[in-house]
């Protein structure tokens, strides 16, 4: 198994999930490879995009990948959006609580992808994601048949928040760039899954051709 099919399976076995990145990792290529993997296991993929960062994100796909289904499969959810009808804001327990109700009568397994925590935090400060992240990741009290994986741009925050973070996390993958010799390389480390054997083993990766190519 290549890592993304290894956090795939973690994943489907146990939530929250996170994925950390840096800008340059290409992390749209990522999480697009990784609702391929799983969503034949879900009836619903809910998107929870702070600030509209789902933008980029489906822009990315239609433009490399082209349109072949998973952005259609996404039930969108906005939050502080300046785009979006119905788009929630408050505090992170009043934001919490309306998403909660907006997913917990959908039939079938679930899964919902969080996107734009980076903004979130970058505009109300690390404290606030403090907060805000155990709840949001914690929907499965409305819904228990329901995962969660949140994409998060960790270069922004504390160690000390990172840590934190990665305490409420049960399966934890890092996106990085590295030189090596005359050229920069992007990898993928797993930092935490329920496979111990693969964990804090790092794989580099390319994309070709609009595929995504793991090698070590």
């Amino acid at each position: 198994m290549n890592p993304l099919e290894i956090f795939a399976k973690s994943s489907l076995e146990v939530t929250p999930s996170l994925i950390e990145y840096e800008v340059g990792t290409e992390v749209e290529m990522i999480l697009y490879n990784y609702l391929k993997l799983v969503s034949e296991n879900y009836t619903n993929v809910f998107v929870i995009s702070f600030f509209d960062a789902h933008i980029p994100f489906f822009e990315y796909i239609k433009r490399v990948v082209g349109d072949d289904g998973v952005i259609d499969k996404c039930n969108l959810l906005p939050v502080y959006s300046k785009k979006e009808i119905g788009t929630l804001d408050g505090a992170a327990p009043s934001i919490v609580a309306l998403l909660g109700r907006s997913i917990q009568n959908r039939k079938g397994r679930s899964l919902v992808v969080i996107l734009g925590l980076d903004y979130y935090t970058a505009i109300f400060g690390e404290e606030h994601l403090v907060q805000m992240y155990p709840r949001i990741t914690n929907l499965k009290v409305y819904k228990e048949d329901l995962s969660t994986v949140s994409i998060l741009n960790t270069k922004i925050l504390s160690d000390k928040t990172i840590q934190i973070i990665n305490n409420f996390s049960f399966n934890v993958a890092r996106l990085g760039i590295e030189r090596k010799e005359e050229t920069f390389e992007r990898y993928l480390l797993l930092v935490k899954t329920i496979f111990v054997e693969y964990n804090l083993r790092k794989w580099h990766y390319r994309i070709e051709n609009g595929k995504l190519v793991f090698y070590e």
